[in-house]
């Protein structure tokens, strides 16, 4: 056998096993997103630290397959998983995502959320469409929340909901960092 044949078989070798550990990575990710007991958005307890499950959303996001696993994990996953599905989903698909958006609507199960060092129940259909003023209502999933703050010559505090893109922007936002 050649040298270069050697190498070369050496490469696709190691190839493959890179790929394999990747694909596992993702599936122990999807477990852990499709079991997900809390779900959270943004910075975490006192350290403002970012969960672990938006850490595995976010390497699931970044995923070659990253559709085909939030469409299955929303079919899937427990109510909070769900949402990060629903996050995922925002970025991929815009015509799933409003379907979705139509039935969680009506949706009052609560659901673990943490923001910040809090942990509260919060009703599906609060999360999807904040009844309050001063929410984000994003253009596109390309916009962001900081071009809406500026385009709305905001100062000060909002709020955030899936029906405006705010909590899927934010949520990448800071799993991107």
């Amino acid at each position: 056998m050649s040298k270069q044949i050697f190498i070369l078989i050496c490469i696709i070798l190691i190839m493959v096993s890179y790929h394999s550990l990747a694909e596992e990575s993702l599936v122990k990710d999807y477990g852990m997103l499709k079991n997900a007991k809390v779900f959270s958005y943004g910075p975490v307890g006192y350290g403002g630290i970012i969960s672990e499950e938006s850490n595995a959303f976010g390497r699931i996001y970044r995923s070659s397959n990253a559709r085909t696993f939030f469409i299955r994990l929303e079919k899937e996953a427990t109510m909070e998983g769900k949402l990060y599905a629903l996050c995922g989903i925002y970025f991929y698909d815009d015509t799933l995502y409003q379907k979705l958006l139509a039935r969680y609507e009506t949706m009052n199960t609560e659901v673990c959320v943490q923001v910040g060092c809090a942990l509260m129940d919060y009703a599906v259909s609060k999360l999807v469409k904040e009844p309050r003023d001063n929410v984000v209502r994003l253009k596109s999933n390309n916009d962001t929340i900081d071009h809406w703050l500026f385009r709305n010559n905001k100062t000060g505090g909002y709020l955030v909901d899936f029906y405006g893109g705010g909590i899927p922007s934010n949520l990448v936002y800071c799993v991107s960092k």
